[in-house]
């Protein structure tokens, strides 16, 4: 426990789930903030410590963990830092993200190609809060739209035919970040260096990953992400972009309520990038 004293803290962020705090310019320390969130820090503590050294990106590898007691009531766990900034804070142009698309597809690729049979034997289950269940989504995703642009943002034009096109087309379940966007991406003098944040990691439909295809990549950027990831069916591409919709328009609200400008930013660019791939 050397590397942890004399202790320097501050606080890094606060997310749905956990408050994350920079311990000695070197580890972070995850804590939950609420009880439904120690499922999801227990599977990702199990996923990372089989996967960490088996991905072209660094990702967290716990190394400190910490029990329940009398000063904090549930298990808590600490990584070494992943250097860089957070994509979402870092405001990258088209250009950067072009650039980065190449190292993006080759991180899903290789990490979708992990075993699904060793992943499931790990713990990875499906998906528990039906991301893709086009129904149950799409009750709430036009009020969502609207009420995001009561808040002043533009969602796409074309989101009518988004919702329209999607549909849940079968495909090979292969292991899922779960939650794979910007404010996970990690990147360092334009390079991307880390993902972060992997306590929704399952085995499920690709399309749930490949989202952040159609959220952080501008359209011109498609092209070159796909040539490094591999192919990818008309269906699952078309599913993802809807995803992107629905995901972007929940975390426009989620923006506006916290005040967070540098996510109002990012949904109202992927609000933009869904439109301009509507019109090509």
């Amino acid at each position: 426990m050397a590397a942890l004293t004399p202790v320097e803290i501050s606080h890094l962020g606060s997310g749905w789930d956990n408050y994350a705090f920079l311990v000695n310019g070197g580890y972070v320390f995850r804590f939950p903030r609420r009880e439904a969130a120690l499922s999801c820090n227990e599977n990702e503590l199990r996923i990372l410590r089989t996967i960490a050294g088996r991905l072209p990106l660094s990702v967290p590898n716990p190394i400190f963990l910490g029990e329940a007691s009398a000063g904090f009531p549930w298990p808590f766990a600490g990584y070494r830092l992943v250097n860089g900034k957070t994509a979402c804070a870092a405001n990258l142009g088209n250009e950067e993200r072009l650039a980065i698309a190449p190292d993006l597809g080759r991180f899903l690729r290789t990490f979708h190609n992990l075993p699904v049979e060793e992943m499931k034997a790990l713990g990875a289950m499906p998906d528990p809060v039906r991301r893709l269940d086009l129904d149950f989504r799409n009750r709430n995703l036009e009020r969502d739209l609207l009420k995001a642009q009561d808040y002043g943002l533009k969602p796409p034009d074309n989101w009518r035919d988004i919702i329209r096109a999607a549909k849940v087309v079968p495909a090979e379940p292969v292991l899922q970040h779960g939650d794979l966007y910007i404010r996970h991406l990690v990147v360092d003098d334009g390079r991307l260096t880390g993902v972060i944040d992997w306590g929704d990691c399952m085995i499920d439909h690709p399309a749930i990953d490949l989202t952040v295809a159609h959220s952080f990549l501008p359209p011109e950027a498609h092209a070159v992400f796909l040539d490094a990831y591999g192919p990818v069916d008309e269906s699952t591409w078309t599913l993802a972009r809807w995803r992107a919709l629905q995901h972007t328009s929940m975390l426009a609200l989620f923006a506006n309520d916290t005040g967070d400008v540098d996510m109002r930013r990012e949904c109202d660019r992927t609000y933009r990038y869904l439109e301009m791939a509507g019109h090509k």
